[in-house]
């Protein structure tokens, strides 16, 4: 069954009166009842309206007894049989456990999350684990950017639904050596698959897989290019632990050249297991200098995109990136998206407030239908999300005030579609939003954006080397 495009729903006027994307019929659905079932329309047409009354009573009763807008498996069908569904989601910075202080906000969003019955629930595991091993910090307490949570935080991920991470990225090492080890410990007596960190170089390149329904088969590389690498540590070596890392000359330079071949080695090796779909993961800091001090993080620099579409040449299916915790637009190669940055689902960070720029807050979950049998992405939703960007228990920038911050919902009416305008803006491919259901979609057959795209600048400020964010 063939997912139809927002595009096409709203070719006919009948069309726009239409909800939400439907599926295609099957050739069997349209077969000619005989006159022995000329009673079944009158009971069909009872049954969906019992269903409907019932639907809409469920939804009142969940809506009213949470702040956040929840979610129902009918209101966000999206991909069907014959298709691997992916959700892909921000990165996740999670320190402070709020399920048991804001339990309202985590049932809904965990309906999000799990609406539609996704196979691929994606997200980036940005902090180390203090587990069995214990840990010392390997960034200064001063700059409120160390990232650390107990082993509570996989548990909480997976009540969200979450089911493939990636461990690639710039604060993997928060907690030394000790802290690769009980992260790894940890994510294996998870049963959680994860690619980009390792107890050597040869483990943070290889690739994990997750097994989803008809046994079809999800890969993922993960790799990290961050100047404070060389600062803090944690790149994986022959001899040392850390994460699968390629770097580059320095800010506005060239990759490193053996760096570069081995992510493209780490690719081909990925596509040559026969993954049914691969998804190419990049944690990117070097972002653009400007001058002063300055660096513009939505610039998409050659280097950058040179990877991107390198990654893809060699394998992957989807590209899908962090660093910045600023959305970022989205792009196609070959028929592949290719995703610059989704910013944050969860961002608790120990930071002070007013450090960040709304923005920060703002996110968006990327759905991807993909055929199973080719990898063929069919069609491509986005759904607006808000975080809490303050905490409201406890005294200003304290523990317990920290605990309510970063904390996902859905985002509606004005806000919802600012978000959805802003990665319209930066996307290079035509997107098309519905302003009643607060979603966006990419239009199909791609083509081109029309609009210009819009710069959106940002200062370093915080932190060394391109670190503004976190």
């Amino acid at each position: 069954m063939e997912p139809v495009a927002l595009n096409e729903i709203l070719s006919t006027k009948e069309q726009t009166e239409q909800t939400e994307p439907t599926l295609s019929e099957t050739p069997n659905s349209k077969k000619t009842a005989g006159p022995s079932a000329a009673w079944w329309p009158y009971a069909l047409i009872a049954f969906v309206a019992s269903c409907i009354v019932v639907g809409v009573v469920v939804g009142i009763v969940v809506q009213g007894a949470n702040d956040s807008p929840a979610a129902s498996d009918s209101q966000y069908s999206f991909c069907g049989s014959g298709h691997v569904f992916v959700r892909l989601l921000g990165q996740a910075i999670i320190q402070w456990d709020f399920r048991p202080t804001n339990p309202d906000l985590v049932a809904a969003f965990t309906e999000v999350l799990k609406s539609g019955k996704p196979d691929v629930v994606f997200s980036d595991f940005e902090l180390a684990i203090r587990g069995d091993h214990g840990g010392t910090p390997t960034r200064p307490p001063a700059l409120g950017n160390h990232h650390e949570a107990g082993p509570w935080v996989l548990d909480m991920l997976r009540e969200y639904g979450v089911n493939i991470l990636a461990t690639s990225n710039n604060h993997a090492y928060d907690l030394a050596n000790e802290g690769i080890l009980s992260t790894l410990e940890e994510l294996d007596r998870h049963d959680f698959p994860y690619a980009g960190s390792g107890l050597t170089a040869a483990d943070a390149l290889r690739s994990a897989e997750l097994i989803v329904k008809g046994g079809k088969r999800v890969g993922l590389v993960g790799l990290v290019s961050a100047p404070t690498l060389y600062v803090y540590g944690g790149i994986a070596t022959d001899t040392q632990m850390g994460v699968n890392a390629m770097q580059l000359t320095g800010l506005g330079g060239t990759v490193l050249p053996d760096d570069l071949a081995a992510q493209i080695a780490a690719h081909q090796e990925a596509a040559a297991l026969q993954y049914d779909i691969l998804i190419s993961y990049h944690h990117n800091h070097y972002f653009q200098p400007i001058g002063g001090g300055a660096t513009d993080e939505m610039v998409i620099s050659d280097w950058w995109r040179n990877w991107a579409y390198t990654a893809i040449d060699n394998g992957a299916d989807i590209y899908v990136s962090h660093g910045s915790t600023v959305l970022h637009g989205v792009d196609f190669y070959h028929g592949k998206p290719v995703l610059w940055g989704l910013g944050s689902t969860w961002f608790q960070t120990r930071k002070p407030d007013g450090s960040y720029e709304a923005d920060a807050w703002e996110s968006v979950i990327a759905d991807i239908c993909m055929d199973e049998a080719t990898g063929e992405t069919k069609a491509m939703r986005f759904i607006p999300i808000t975080l809490t960007d303050q905490g409201d228990q406890g005294d200003l920038n304290s523990e317990q005030w920290m605990t309510g911050r970063g904390i996902p919902s859905l985002a509606q009416n004005e806000r919802g579609l600012h978000i959805l305008h802003h990665l319209q803006e930066q996307s290079n491919v035509n997107i098309v939003i519905d302003d009643k259901k607060f979603e966006a979609y990419v239009k199909f057959p791609i083509e081109p954006a029309a609009h210009a795209q819009k710069k959106h600048i940002l200062t370093e400020t915080n932190d060394l080397n391109g670190e503004r964010y976190d």
